[in-house]
């Protein structure tokens, strides 16, 4: 009905790494939501999911099987917040007892946004950010890498726990990052890795 699109480049877990023959990837934008922030997605629009699923986007440790980690993840934007529902299939779900910079030892998602046009980029601009949600059974721990900070603000997130894994639902405001606004029509690059731990001091397997 009154959602528009914004056209989005799709990057798969090397941030800041543009790939010239990837096309435009559309995603929903309206001037403001009207969703819950309660770990379920039924309120959600009909935002395009990205899978981290295939072994071929294994880069950092293994796994069994797909079926012990896998992630599928949801982006759309308003005019000042992003909000995002990752679905996590995990056989050992929300072991995450780091924080700060080192919750990506830990179950957690990892998230780049860039707010600019990048044809040939091949590391991070003074628009860009990349932050994490370290995802435990308490709570959700957040890191800015770009900024050494926490999030810290008024973002809203829910973690429900399933059977087979969980899933978090996060509205983040834009003040977090440049710009504070978007329209419909802005390009935004965007990126997920997705880190598992099974029990041990560091993640076993990053999507």
């Amino acid at each position: 009905r009154f959602f528009l699109y914004v056209l989005l480049p799709l990057l798969l877990v090397a941030p800041g790494i543009a790939d010239a023959e990837q096309p435009d990837f559309p995603i929903f934008f309206t001037e403001q939501a009207n969703i819950a922030i309660d770990g379920s997605a039924d309120d959600w629009p009909v935002a395009l999911p990205c899978f981290l699923s295939s072994d071929s986007q294994i880069r950092s440790g293994g796994r069994k099987n797909p079926q012990d980690f896998t992630v599928s993840v949801r982006l759309f934007f308003d005019a000042n917040n992003a909000y995002l529902f990752a679905d996590f299939a995990d056989v050992t779900p929300l072991n995450n007892p780091f924080a700060g910079n080192d919750i990506y030892k830990g179950d957690a998602l990892e998230v780049y946004l860039g707010f600019h046009r990048e044809d040939e980029a091949t590391a991070f601009g003074a628009e860009d950010v990349q932050f994490g949600l370290g995802l435990s059974g308490k709570d959700v721990e957040t890191w800015i890498w770009t900024k050494g900070q926490k999030l810290a603000g008024q973002e809203e997130m829910k973690i429900a726990p399933k059977d087979g894994g969980y899933a978090l639902e996060a509205r983040i405001p834009l003040t977090k990052f440049t710009p504070t606004a978007l329209k419909s029509g802005d390009p935004v690059w965007f990126d997920f890795a997705a880190d598992n731990n099974d029990g041990g001091a560091d993640r076993a397997t990053q999507l």
